[in-house]
């Protein structure tokens, strides 16, 4: 009994499982038959098309008020994003703190702590150079103090030594010289005097030595006292001969000297005094330079100590300024170092959007500032926002694409808060840039070009359809506007491109079926002044099946039955 039970439960399941397999597979194939299906109705709905079959949309041209717009897809961004930037120098700096990505932080929150280690360390290196920099100051202001002294006194005694030098000169050139001289004068004239009584005297005595009264003696001593006076006279005369030819000259010089070198003197020791002076004040200023080399140092590391924390400067939501292309070692995070100047978040001010999109240089110069623009974030396709447009680039974005785009950015006047909008979504914008009231125009698909004309396919009441050649005006993305060549009330067809296909391709192959062949060129060569005689051209007439054509290479129309 336990045997019957296993296998009546093992059939059953065997019994379940086919059922299945036979149920999937035949809904598998219900699927394809409806693919299959539906790939026939659209493959027959071409063919009726291009094989010219009335079928399909059509407009009926009117009068209407055409509303032009420029539609783009660009990214949301925000208005204000403020960036954390890396200010410390170097290539190393350490992250040891960073909130997390996505968090809310209000203005004033530190968001960013980097390593400040080697800025402490420099920071007492720097201070250790800045008092020894402060000493070096005040020593070389002290020895500028003592050397304007010493210059003082310097100076000072070489004055003294000039005004004495021209003291004596002047006291020996009109006192001591003329008081020599009258000396020497006086004593010659003395000496002269007395020379002449002794000589008078000794005249008498020899008178009175012949006469026999007075003694030889007597006379011999007289006589030489004659000669004594003689001789002092002779000195006499020659000691002032001496001072005036001689010491005279030789004194003045020598004072005059005297003074001429104490003004050196004087010079030598102003000179020097200067010298000496801007030395001790290059010293003062080289200690001062250093000083405040040091203090600018202080300066710049403390600042560098204050840049190792990145405060909000708004309210936000912190992201990381990750970049797709950065290695998984390279990503922001705690530990990991960045270099200088390098972006480490971004806060986003969320409450104001704006949307950058690139326009086509071919309707670029429809946007102008301050039109009004519709957006539609891919997030919230329901939920349209308003806005206009703020900038309008002057120069093409760089690409390597032959396409020249230009930047526009288009703000969003007010997002609803319960709509979650982030930087980075994708959005639709729509920027109105023009109405141009009551016109004549049709679809865009109701027209197309061939060889730079626009052609358009007119269906009459009866269902014959023709091509048409029109005149177009003013276009925007959807409506293209008809000066000639249509008229109000008149039906067209949307499938003109499809058309056009079709009647061009055949067209062209007509062409080139009924072209006459090229002729031949002839070997032999003419005779000079000959002309080479053209062939007339022969006309071949164009078989009864095939379409006559008009002067653009095109058929022309015909009934369809």
């Amino acid at each position: 009994m336990l045997r019957s039970a296993e296998s009546s439960q093992t059939f059953s399941k065997v019994r379940r499982s086919v059922v299945g397999r036979v149920v999937r597979w035949g809904l598998a194939l219900l699927v394809l038959i409806s693919l299959g299906y539906g790939v026939y109705l659209w493959v027959n709905r071409q063919l009726a098309i291009f094989d010219g079959s009335s079928e399909g949309l059509t407009y009926s041209a009117v009068k209407r008020n055409v509303f032009d717009s420029v539609v783009e897809r660009g990214t949301l961004e925000s208005q204000n994003t403020v960036q954390g930037v890396c200010e410390l120098p170097g290539w190393e700096n350490k992250i040891i703190f960073i909130v997390p990505e996505g968090s809310f932080v209000k203005t004033g929150d530190t968001v960013v702590k980097f390593d400040s280690t080697n800025i402490d360390k420099l920071v007492a290196e720097k201070q250790s150079k800045l008092i020894e920099s402060e000493g070096k100051l005040e020593q070389a202001k002290q020895a500028l103090e003592v050397q304007n002294n010493k210059n003082e006194s310097d100076i000072a005694i070489a004055e003294l030594e000039l005004k004495l030098a021209e003291l004596d000169l002047l006291k020996y050139r009109d006192g001591d010289y003329i008081a020599d001289k009258a000396d020497k004068q006086r004593n010659i004239k003395e000496g002269e005097a007395e020379l002449e009584k002794f000589t008078e005297e000794l005249a008498n005595l020899r008178a009175l030595v012949r006469k026999g009264f007075r003694s030889p003696d007597q006379l011999r001593e007289l006589e030489s006292r004659v000669s004594s006076w003689e001789s002092r006279v002779e000195r006499d005369r020659q000691q002032f001969r001496v001072l005036t030819e001689f010491d005279h000259q030789r004194k003045i010089t020598e004072f005059d000297a005297k003074a001429k070198e104490s003004h050196r003197k004087v010079n030598r020791a102003k000179t020097t005094a200067i010298a000496e002076t801007k030395k001790a004040e290059s010293l003062i200023a080289a200690a001062n330079s250093e000083l405040l080399l040091t203090k600018r140092e202080m300066e710049e590391l403390a600042e560098h100590k204050e840049n190792c924390e990145i405060k909000a400067t708004q309210e936000g939501t912190v992201a990381y300024a990750n970049r797709e292309w950065f290695d998984a070692n390279e990503r922001i995070r705690e530990g990991a170092t960045v270099r200088n100047q390098q972006d480490v978040f971004f806060l986003p001010d969320m409450t104001k959007m704006q949307v950058k999109v690139n326009v086509h240089e071919s309707v670029v110069n429809k946007i102008k500032s301050a039109m009004s623009a519709s957006i539609r974030v891919d997030a919230y396709p329901d939920s349209p926002f308003q806005g206009k447009v703020n900038f309008v680039a002057e120069l093409a974005t760089s690409s390597f694409s032959s396409a020249k785009n230009y930047e526009v950015i288009v703000l969003v006047n007010s997002i609803p808060a319960e709509l979650k909008v982030k930087p980075g979504m994708t959005a639709q914008v729509e920027i109105s840039v023009g109405n141009y009231g009551e016109m004549l125009a049709v679809p865009i698909g109701a027209v197309t070009e061939h060889f730079q004309k626009s052609y358009i396919y007119v269906r009459d009441g009866i269902g014959t359809i023709s091509r048409r050649m029109v005149t177009i005006g003013r276009t925007t993305h959807s409506y293209v506007e008809v000066l000639e060549g249509l008229k109000e009330g008149e039906v067209v067809m949307l499938d003109a491109y499809q058309r056009g296909l079709k009647d061009f391709g055949e067209a062209e192959r007509n062409s080139e079926a009924v072209a006459p062949p090229k002729a031949e060129p002839t070997p032999a060569a003419q005779p000079a002044g000959e002309a080479t005689p053209t062939p007339a051209p022969t006309e071949t007439p164009a078989p009864a099946d095939e379409p006559i054509l008009d002067d653009a290479g095109l058929d022309t129309p015909e009934k369809k039955e």
